[in-house]
């Protein structure tokens, strides 16, 4: 008898502000890049897609691999300003659930939350670590992301800084340290 496994969970939060304009291509590519991965190896992973500007939309929840394959750019529309500390609390109060990974993509810092504070998502990302064994990817470009991931508690290891963030999301170090966030015990990745 198969022995009934649980699958990972992984949540991304993606900037879908004005300033990801031109990189939404490299967005779609890294994600469908990561499913496809885990698809070839029948990883068993269940994601919630959300993206921000000055709302937050989930636009895929609690799906699997073999419902949802890939994303499409007309999934992820790009304008408006960037909402990081608002996206930030209200997603992590939206999936309180289980243990789960949470991948950040932005280009930038927060520009204009007006429900939460940076403390108030610092101290979000704090208690899923504690309370549900949370484990956080943050993915920015430029020094204002670097500052934001320090001033939000994300430590230099779950943290990938880059200059240019359509070129790193088409590489492999984003699947990487993505699946070693998501199957710490894991070698096969």
């Amino acid at each position: 008898m198969k022995e009934s496994v649980s699958p990972r969970k992984i949540t991304f939060i993606l900037d879908s502000s004005g300033s990801m304009l031109g990189k939404e291509k490299s967005v779609v590519n890294a994600i469908n890049g990561m499913f496809s991965e885990w698809k070839k190896r029948d990883t068993l992973v269940q994601f919630n897609i959300y993206t921000f500007s000055e709302q937050v939309r989930l636009f895929i929840k609690n799906s699997n691999l073999d419902i949802t394959t890939e994303i499409s750019e007309q999934d992820y529309r790009v304008a408006g300003m960037t909402s990081l500390y608002d996206a930030i609390v209200q997603v992590l109060k939206d999936n309180k659930d289980q243990e789960r990974t949470f991948v950040i993509i932005t280009d930038g810092e927060d520009t204009s939350s007006s429900h939460f504070t940076r403390q108030d998502a610092k101290n979000a990302i704090f208690l899923a670590k504690l309370e549900q064994n949370a484990s956080f990817v943050f993915i920015g470009e430029g020094e204002k992301a670097f500052s934001e991931s320090q001033n939000l508690g994300l430590d230099e290891v779950s943290s990938i800084h880059v200059t240019n963030l359509s070129q790193e999301l088409e590489s492999n170090h984003v699947l990487d340290v993505v699946n070693q966030s998501l199957f710490p015990e894991s070698a096969i990745f």
